[in-house]
């Protein structure tokens, strides 16, 4: 798409300087070819030198071309603002800090207000599981460093699952914990189908994917998946291996044909019963290009194109960084400031490998969820696990290495379950 065709579709011109080319941020659940391209690609304009005035000025000409405003929201300077003529959605933001505005096409989206949904709540708490996957030194087919999957049950008694472990920590004993973890948390029947209401994932590295995406096949008797949730960048922006990304969409395709999904941007709110999720910042903060981009990509890596969310829930909140570097920490410093952002609980980022200082240094938190385990943190990271045990104090700081921890949050009294680690090695099952 050029910027004549983005202007042209758009219907009236957009305010600032245009930045470059629009950029493809990406598809939805459909394939894309060998060449990156899809039916259902965003594609997104850039542009800076713009005032605030001027941007409420560009929202009230989109919405005279017809398009009905669906969401409005605005927070510390900034603006997010969600349109539809029901034909397809715009969403688009204004930076208040950095005086940008970004305008997307959002070809693959349900609108906010359908992707949420009210039902009434049968729980009086909510559960939130960090589960322990198995961590050893990096061997492919043996064992993985990395990897982390967290799964929150809601007061409607559905679960959110948020990424999922590394192919070599999908082992079948691994995946029937996690299914007796899922009807423990739930009080279900185990001839009872669980209702996964949203599967989050923060980017699409296999090590956030392959344990879940293995469940979407080997437990589609038992499992009802609803939602999903992710902002994956375009394989034409980023060189990189995406079988574990087309496994998913085919099994979503094959076993759960219904599922909604929501590219999620920044600044948006999803509320469902129980729970929001406010998404604070995505790949697309650093588009059209990081300023640590190598090998011709506009990114860095894979990492930068994390999704980082906060979730509210029994008057309580947790904030999932998943593997974000110290680019996305500068977007969440640009929109939120230095010390606006705090939760109860934070995810600690990229399993202890990146310092991520600025982070850190920016979001004020009470307790640390490590998706790692505490020999590698001691030893491979131990520079950054020095640096947090003086944040949080080594009493705040869960390893999933460690067993699985299970918060219960009641009116915001925490309490916490430890269950046994299971699954070791790679077993060689079917992925």
């Amino acid at each position: 798409m050029t910027t004549t065709d983005f202007i042209t579709e758009l219907g009236i011109a957009v305010p600032g300087k245009i930045i470059s080319e629009p950029v493809n941020c990406g598809a939805g659940l459909s394939y894309e070819n060998e060449n990156g391209v899809s039916d259902e690609d965003s594609f997104m304009l850039v542009t800076e030198n713009v005032s605030a005035h001027e941007y409420r000025d560009f929202l009230n000409e989109l919405k005279q071309t017809g398009r009905e405003e669906t969401f409005h929201r605005e927070y510390n300077g900034n603006i997010f603002s969600e349109l539809t003529n029901g034909k397809g959605l715009i969403y688009t933001y204004y930076t208040g800090a950095l005086n940008t505005a970004r305008v997307i096409f959002d070809r693959v989206s349900t609108p906010l207000s359908d992707f949420e949904y009210r039902v009434e709540e049968t729980r009086d708490d909510t559960l939130l599981m960090q589960f322990a996957l198995k961590y050893g030194k990096m061997i492919r087919h043996k064992s993985c460093d990395c990897g982390m999957l967290y799964a929150l049950r809601l007061r409607d008694n559905s679960l959110v699952v948020i990424d999922g472990g590394e192919s070599e920590q999908a082992t079948e004993e691994a995946c029937d914990e996690i299914m007796e973890r899922f009807y423990a948390m739930t009080g279900q029947d185990r001839n009872e189908k669980l209702r996964i209401s949203l599967w989050v994932c923060t980017h699409n590295h296999d090590d956030h994917m392959d344990v879940f995406v293995k469940l979407l096949r080997r437990e589609r008797e038992k499992i009802t998946l609803e939602r999903v949730m992710f902002n994956f960048p375009s394989m034409s922006l980023m060189p990189s291996d995406y079988s574990c990304t087309k496994r998913l969409k085919e099994r979503l395709e094959a076993f759960y044909p219904n599922v909604k999904m929501l590219k999620a941007h920044t600044g948006e709110i999803v509320n469902i019963p129980g729970a929001q999720f406010e998404i604070l910042t995505t790949h697309e903060d650093i588009l059209p290009v990081s300023y640590r981009a190598r090998f011709g990509s506009p990114y860095r890596g894979m990492n930068e194109s994390t999704t980082v969310f906060k979730i509210w829930f029994d008057d309580c909140t947790a904030i999932f960084l998943g593997d974000a570097e110290e680019t996305n920490g500068e977007a969440l410093i640009a929109l939120y400031g230095k010390n606006l952002l705090s939760s109860e609980y934070l995810q600690c980022a990229h399993h202890l490998i990146n310092d991520d200082r600025n982070i850190y240094g920016s979001i004020r938190s009470k307790t640390l969820l490590i998706p790692q385990c505490r020999y590698i943190g001691d030893t491979h990271d131990m520079d950054n696990t020095t640096f947090l045990r003086g944040l949080f104090g080594s009493e705040n700081m869960y390893y999933a290495g460690d067993c699985t921890y299970v918060f219960r949050i009641k009116d915001g009294m925490k309490s916490v379950e430890r269950f046994e680690q299971k699954g070791y090695f790679y077993d060689n099952s079917e992925l």
